[in-house]
């Protein structure tokens, strides 16, 4: 008798000891799953999505360039000088939008095309200079292709984080749904053998 007591009791011990393993392994599994969702997350806002909203802000910056380099051309010589603080503010503001796209993309593909992009201003305003019109209508043309690709890319990129944290979430779920089986159908056999 003493000997069937036993063999229950360590049949309960063993069964708690599996359940408690089984409950710890879910738990580990579920925090690295859900804490590579929450970085991947983080990632992508502090990355693809802040790269695109300052490649566009950059952008923006860009046309209000040239419609101010237009006005400074048709001003008169009184309103000029206004109009030039508003250009050289314009400028610091591309710049500044420019970096911040550039430091939140996370790919050299966009990196290279930003570099670009600050290589074809710059020749942009050397041509400005010169009033040569063909040449500066293709290049406005140029720098609008670049930021368009730009924004293309980062967007593929905020795409394919997005694929990847959803992957990892679907990797807990299952995981979870098959350790709660598992255990259920552990405790289950248990029940059964000490009622044996």
């Amino acid at each position: 008798m003493v000997l069937a007591r036993y063999s229950i009791g360590a049949k309960i011990f063993g069964a708690f000891v599996a359940m408690g393993l089984l409950i710890a392994l879910l738990g580990a599994a579920g925090y690295g799953a859900l804490a590579s969702a929450g970085n991947m997350a983080v990632t992508i806002f502090d990355g693809p999505l802040m790269a695109i909203n300052y490649a566009r802000a950059a952008q923006s910056d860009f046309t209000a360039l040239q419609m101010a380099e237009l006005r400074y051309e048709s001003a008169a010589p009184k309103a000029r000088s206004a109009i030039a603080s508003e250009i050289a503010e314009l400028s610091g503001t591309f710049s500044d939008d420019l970096a911040v796209a550039e430091q939140r993309s996370l790919d050299d593909d966009e990196k290279h095309l930003i570099r670009q992009v600050r290589t074809l201003v710059a020749r942009w305003r050397q041509l400005r200079d010169q009033g040569d019109a063909v040449a500066l209508q293709r290049l406005t043309q140029q720098v609008n292709d670049k930021f368009d690709l730009l924004i293309e890319f980062n967007t593929d990129h905020s795409f394919v984080s997005r694929r990847q944290t959803v992957g990892y979430v679907a990797t807990y779920k299952y995981l979870s749904a098959g350790a709660t089986i598992l255990a259920l159908l552990l405790a289950f056999v248990e029940i059964g053998r000490a009622h044996v």
